[in-house]
């Protein structure tokens, strides 16, 4: 990802050694040899080309231009990443792999029901010759707000796709578990208002991406843009001014409750929320502690966040926008 990036393997405990030892082969002494360098090359910039074309990529690209100042480190674009591609040396990689060789800047996690023992004396013999070196992590700030609220990109289609970001509580913050309830109440909202009882859109939902800074997006895929954006404002608007109903937030809880205990069971999903809760916080209590807190999330906390947050809508539209600039007002 952006921050951070990983690997990871799935074994029986039977094979736990050998492959660990593969594993540290492959990450201590790759070889990087030209022709598998090129092979990687050429797959990569395929996959950017074939996600330059999507209706997803163009929305999302439209509502980056005014969401992110373009010094920003978030602001990625698959031009740009096939360029650097292209002129990637080998040269570049093995520097690279170098600074990446670092103990302090690599983690592991792992899920095993063999002893700890085993697995310390395991990891101790493939990888004590990782050596430590002070390193700065590179700090990531929330963007700069721009005055622009809308940007679109004109293209004769029937479908309009709109794509909404806010900034949001980040991993750490005091409103982390707040926030991501907030954002299943208002993805489920939007599937009931938007696709199930009005037929308006395909995909209508909401999410939120928590990392060193936290992320709001609504996204909407819809032949008719003004009314989907309509019930979108209405939907805003009752979540900041009518009081839940306590049934009606218990049930809202124990659905989020439910889907984030099933992402974790499986070892592989365990290890990737293990690392990233050690990643953006220090340990990895922020995995295990997540259901405690969020029994403490009241309707109150939501509602209030919901106020404090909903608002400066950056929107990024694919489509005609004279379809779309009758529905922009609802919500901007």
């Amino acid at each position: 990802s952006i921050d951070r990036s990983s690997c990871h393997f799935e074994t029986i405990n039977d094979h736990f050694e050998k492959n660990i030892s593969l594993l540290s082969s492959s990450i201590m002494e790759p070889s990087f040899s030209e022709k598998d360098l090129k092979n990687i090359v050429d797959k990569a910039v395929a996959a950017k080309k074939s996600e330059i074309g999507s209706p997803d990529y163009a929305v999302n690209q439209a509502v980056n231009k005014i969401y992110y100042d373009k010094a920003h480190p978030y602001v990625l674009d698959a031009e740009s990443a096939i360029n650097e591609f292209n002129s990637f040396q080998r040269e570049d990689l093995v520097k690279g792999h170098k600074e990446l060789l670092n103990a302090d800047r690599v983690s592991m996690a792992i899920v095993t029901s063999l002893p700890i023992k085993t697995v310390k004396r395991i990891l101790e013999k493939e990888f004590s010759s990782l050596k430590s070196t002070p390193h700065t992590r590179n700090v990531v700030d929330y963007p700069a707000s721009s005055k622009e609220s809308i940007s679109v990109v004109e293209r004769d289609i029937p479908t309009a796709y709109i794509k909404v970001k806010i900034p949001a509580p980040n991993m750490t913050a005091k409103e982390s578990s707040a926030s991501r309830l907030l954002f299943e109440i208002l993805s489920e909202e939007m599937a009931l208002e938007i696709r199930t009882k009005r037929s308006l859109s395909y995909a209508a939902y909401a999410y939120t991406g928590q990392g060193q800074i936290g992320l709001g997006v609504f996204s909407i895929s819809t032949p008719k843009p003004k009314e989907s954006l309509d019930v979108l404002a209405s939907i805003l608007n009752r979540l900041k001014t009518e009081k839940f109903a306590d049934e009606i937030f218990e049930e809202y809880k124990r659905t989020f409750a439910t889907g984030y205990f099933l992402s974790q069971e499986t070892h592989s999903s365990m290890t990737t929320m293990l690392l990233k809760s050690y990643y953006y916080t220090g340990d990895v209590d922020y995995m295990y502690e997540l259901p405690k807190k969020l029994q403490q999330v009241k309707a109150s906390d939501v509602q209030e966040l919901a106020k404090k947050i909903l608002k400066d809508f950056k929107v990024g539209v694919l489509g005609k926008k004279s379809q779309v600039n009758s529905g922009l007002g609802s919500i901007l």
